[in-house]
């Protein structure tokens, strides 16, 4: 490390021979900086160092960009600690915000681009455990989280992005997420430019807060009432996280309460967790929240999924019964049918590419016979293989002999048996060289790979699986490929180390290659770096 002079000079005096990359953390004002980058956020150019050298580099750092705004009620008042995050076109929070007592809220060192502001609201109805647990003087104070006390006094409605904002004369009110422009979800949301080191402070929010409604019932799982039974209300226009949620955990004996739903209308989904949720409780009147970041995934894929319409009126008696998922059996074969046994280890993965219930995609081992069985909540899923087997690749699926297209397997209610992970001998793999766009030899590409079938992109894992590659020479080689049709795309440094994502894909369709890799064939391929942007 090295500490610029006033004149931004700096020294490494001894260094060892070898390849370095070199980044600066420049003052306030300025975005981060690495040797090479010619745009904001770009990745840089290693260098080399040679025995007894000496290398004069320069390093261009570019003024940050900034957004201020407000987040106001309908009335046009000021709503004190929203929680704002920013985003930028392709789908990447940038970061998040707090409000402050005039509502408003500030993000800086940003790059220029597109971007869109929000307050995803989130809305989680907890169950409180009859005692507080023994304290000691100098336990653990939790911070302060705004919280209504439902009526029946067993359950309290915590929120996220907002505070809960004062009641009307019929019971509390809730806030709901609303993004820059009006739209309630975040792929309607309306964005701005912001170019390099521009200052905007026109960026106001308008949250809606309405009348919330009372939702109570039972729950159980499918062989009776247990403990860890999650609800979910999924809105019409709810697609992702950054949507919000409105959640309820079940208590052990199946009751359950929602005690702030706004009205509209909903896919009510509960599904069961290992372990269930902590319940919270009340320490000098603050609710504290257990930290429950591990999750042990049901095995049987309970499951309920229901319409839902909540209006003027508080709904009781609501009965959800969770359902066994439907079983999915077969075996890992060679690409003649025969068993194809390998050593323990292996899973196999159902992949789910809609948003939903945690634990869409499903993860199962493979036993020693190579055969497989897992229940899955129906729907359409993508069949992967156990990863890379030394000398095979994975070539497919079939179904009672007949091949699955792109591996896709649309499980209904019975059960579905006789699913075969085929593999055939040698890798699939594909290799080429990279030049600029005068045909000259380039050496700082990103290379992307990505399905050409869009069902798979989605962001859980693994049916959005592009291979990201940064070869450091002009040569690529990517092994491990599955077969199938694929779009292939070099990114010159611009492109910077922003993770891919389906709106960013969709950007690259027009700028890639396409190409379709049959199981174990080496297939090579020659790009020309493409720039995606400047500043």
């Amino acid at each position: 490390m090295a500490v610029c002079d006033a004149d931004g000079v700096f020294e490494v005096p001894a260094l060892a021979a070898g390849e370095y990359s070199i980044d600066a953390a420049p003052p306030r004002g300025y975005l981060s900086a690495s040797y090479g980058a010619h745009a904001p956020g770009a990745a840089g150019h290693p260098i080399q160092v040679t025995d007894g050298g000496r290398i004069d580099v320069t390093l261009e750092a570019w003024p940050e960009a900034s957004v201020a705004g407000h987040v106001v009620d309908t009335r046009g008042r000021p709503v004190v600690g929203a929680s704002v995050r920013i985003a930028g076109r392709f789908g990447i929070a940038a970061a998040n915000a707090q409000t402050d007592d005039r509502g408003e809220f500030l993000f800086t060192g940003l790059a220029p681009g597109e971007y869109t502001v929000g307050v995803p609201m989130t809305l989680t109805s907890l169950v409180l455990k009859t005692a507080a647990p023994p304290r000691s003087p100098d336990a653990y104070v939790p911070p302060w989280q705004p919280y209504v006390m439902d009526r029946d006094r067993r359950t309290i409605l915590t929120t996220h992005g907002a505070p809960i904002p004062a009641p009307s004369a019929r019971g509390p009110n809730v806030y709901v997420t609303s993004y820059y422009g009006g739209a309630g979800a975040f792929a309607n949301a309306t964005y701005f430019s912001l170019a390099l080191g521009q200052a905007r402070a026109d960026v106001d929010i308008v949250l809606d807060d309405r009348p919330a409604r009372r939702l109570s019932g039972t729950a159980a799982a499918a062989t009776g009432p247990a403990p860890g039974v999650v609800l979910m209300l999924i809105g019409t226009d709810t697609t992702e996280y950054r949507d919000g949620s409105i959640a309820a955990h079940a208590a052990a004996d199946g009751s359950f309460v929602f005690a702030g739903v706004p009205e509209g209308t909903y896919e009510l989904r509960a599904y069961l967790r290992h372990p269930p949720f902590s319940e919270a409780t009340l320490v000098d009147g603050m609710p504290s929240i257990g930290d429950d970041d591990y999750i042990v995934t049901d095995g049987d894929q309970q499951w309920a999924s229901m319409p839902l319409t909540v209006g003027a009126e508080d709904v009781t008696g609501l009965s959800v019964v969770l359902r066994q998922g439907t079983e999915v059996s077969g075996r890992i074969v060679a690409e003649d049918g025969t068993p194809l046994v390998r050593p323990g280890g292996l899973s196999v993965t159902l992949a789910s590419p809609v948003p939903g219930l945690p634990s869409r995609s499903v993860h199962r081992p493979i036993a020693s016979d190579g055969t497989f069985t897992a229940r899955v909540i129906p729907g359409l899923y993508f069949l992967d293989g156990p990863g890379q087997i030394p000398g095979w690749s994975f070539q497919g699926a079939r179904l009672q002999g007949r091949d699955l297209d792109e591996g896709a397997l649309d499980v209904g209610e019975k059960p579905v048996t006789g699913v075969e992970i085929v593999y055939a001998r040698g890798e699939t793999s594909l290799a080429g060289t990279i030049v600029d766009r005068s045909g000259n030899p380039f050496g700082y590409a990103t290379v992307i790979v990505f399905p050409a079938d869009r069902r798979r992109w989605t962001s859980a894992d693994p049916p959005f699986n592009p291979r990201t590659e940064r070869p450091g020479s002009s040569t690529f080689a990517i092994t491990g490929l599955s077969p199938g049709d694929y779009y292939v795309v070099a990114t010159d440094e611009s492109f910077g180390r922003t993770p891919p994502t389906p709106p960013m894909l969709q950007m690259l369709v027009p700028l890639a290659s396409r190409v379709r890799l049959r199981a174990g064939e080496a297939g090579t391929l020659n790009l020309i770096a493409r720039e995606l942007r400047r500043p």
